[in-house]
């Protein structure tokens, strides 16, 4: 039996285990496709996809002036949305460029372990990145949240080859062109710039540094124009409304909870499973810390960066004074803290590291199914616009009348119900031309009657709204239930996701027509 050298063995068994590896990020990717392929195909829209559904369905020109007059955000995503469809309109082509960032993330996600961990097996990472809630929801929106994941991605591993890791200028080059990418994708994700020089800093790559500012000073001046628009923008954000404890609080566990460790992921998480999670990532750290982290300086740096990029989520939100926080808005962070915390599962020192790792990854597939499966198992978005649109389709008749409030619910209602009812916005019609919350807002109880009024005299009037008064804000809902009190009865209601529709009769015999129907 032939015999082969040592050292061929050991190249084969390294090629056979290279290309396994391969193979298997390979897999991934493609059944992370499947499953957001089958979900894009089934889900229906909401409130925020049908703003971007409209602001990049006619033409180039038109997404780049509502990116900044309506959707108040950089114009690159519906620039490329827009020019995207024009090939089809329909929803799910719509998400399909979702749907390919957030397979390409995971491929530069292996990229990433590689660089930063050349010993270590990029799969996991990886994996976890593919099926990750966080990178799942934003696949499967016509928002531009996978884009920006992709890009931070990009920007990230283009900054290690190019200063932290290898030096290469091209990936210097590449990272600038990613960098001014991403500010023209999302504002927060230019947050990584500070965050990638103090992870330069931490780690004494000093020398990097120079050059790394040297970039930074070409990305400034690319952005430039985004300057005035976003300083403008700011001014129609979200007032604060609660007391700013309780806000802050968010902005600083919201990352951990949703994107490390699905402990409270998405809208349909209550009581005993979010109990049942948030113990199981304490399990889970309680694993990595008896594992005895020792984080060297390139770790620390990681650390730095990522936690540069929530302190400064947190300074803007207090100087803008925003209420409304969501994980979407922490895009920026997503990448930095994947590898922040990696870097520390790297670097544990325990005997039985290996199994605490394994212990601690086997609780976080748990909490990612658990996750997936309560999200998507009523195949509904926030609002369940489908089934409302069929539900008043076969109940509302010729002589009867939808109200929609805020008047934004008007628009996927129309998407999806096709009866005869009148369509009616309160408190007014909307412009898209611009956002303001003045013109969602009602002001006065009176102002809500007059909408009301007419439509009760003519028939039955179905109110949709959301099921409480808010969320934040409240586009002065109380006034609205107020002028119900007064004027109409609830003669039905039925409760969605997110959405509330009542069945509204006068309270009181009305003079005319009214009166004898």
């Amino acid at each position: 039996m032939t015999q082969f050298p040592r050292a061929d063995r050991t190249h084969t068994l390294r090629s056979a285990r290279a290309r396994g590896i391969e193979f298997g990020i390979a897999l991934a990717i493609a059944l992370q496709l499947a499953l957001l392929l089958a979900l894009a195909a089934r889900l229906g829209t909401w409130i925020d996809e049908e703003y971007a559904l409209a602001s990049t369905g006619h033409g180039i020109a038109t997404a780049l002036v509502r990116a900044q007059a309506v959707e108040q955000q950089p114009p690159l995503y519906f620039v490329l949305e827009a020019a995207w469809r024009t090939l089809n309109p329909s929803v799910f082509f719509a998400r399909l460029p979702s749907v390919l960032c957030a397979g390409a993330l995971t491929l530069v996600a292996a990229g990433i372990a590689r660089r930063l961990w050349p010993e270590s097996n990029p799969l996991w990472f990886a994996v976890a990145i593919a099926f990750n809630p966080f990178v799942i929801y934003a696949g499967l929106e016509v928002r531009a949240y996978a884009l920006a994941l992709l890009v931070s991605g990009l920007t990230w591993l283009t900054f290690y080859d190019g200063f932290m890791c290898e030096g290469r200028r091209r990936s210097r080059v590449w990272f600038v062109a990613f960098a001014i990418a991403g500010t023209y994708t999302q504002y927060f994700l230019a947050l990584a710039l500070p965050a990638c020089a103090l992870t330069l800093a931490v780690g004494g790559r000093w020398k990097a540094l120079l050059w790394y500012l040297t970039a930074v000073l070409g990305v400034a001046i690319a952005c430039v124009p985004l300057a005035l628009s976003a300083s403008h923008q700011a001014n129609v954000l979200f007032p604060e409304t609660r007391p700013w404890p309780v806000v802050a609080e968010r902005w600083l566990t919201y990352p951990w909870t949703e994107f490390l460790f699905p402990a409270s992921f998405g809208s349909s998480f209550s009581g005993r499973r979010i109990i049942f999670l948030r113990a199981l990532a304490l399990l889970a750290a309680g694993a990595i810390l008896l594992a005895r982290p020792r984080p060297g300086r390139r770790t620390w740096g990681l650390i730095a960066g990522a936690a540069a990029i929530e302190f400064g989520y947190v300074a803007i939100a207090t100087g803008l004074r925003i209420a409304l926080v969501a994980p979407r808005h922490f895009v920026a962070l997503f990448v930095p803290l994947w590898a922040a915390a990696c870097g520390i599962l790297a670097s544990l020192t325990a005997p039985r590291r290996r199994s605490s790792v394994t212990f601690a990854a086997a609780l976080y597939a748990v909490a990612t199914a658990v996750a997936l499966a309560t999200e998507y198992r009523s195949l509904a978005k926030y609002g369940d616009w489908p089934r409302v649109g069929a539900y008043l389709e076969g109940h509302a008749r010729a002589r009867d009348t939808i109200v929609g409030f805020p008047a934004e619910v008007l628009w996927p209602i129309a998407r999806y119900e096709h009866g005869p009812a009148a369509l009616v916005p309160l408190p007014r019609p909307l412009s898209f031309t611009r956002y303001r919350l003045e013109d969602l807002t009602l002001n006065s109880v009176e102002e809500a009657e007059v909408v009301l009024q007419a439509p009760l005299a003519r028939g039955t009037v179905w109110l949709v709204t959301n099921p409480d008064c808010g969320p934040l804000p409240t586009f002065g809902c109380e006034y609205l239930e107020q002028a119900l009190k007064r004027d109409a009865r609830v003669v039905a209601r039925r409760l969605f996701s997110g959405t509330l529709v009542r069945e509204l009769a006068p309270l009181r015999p009305r003079s005319g027509a009214a009166a004898t129907r």
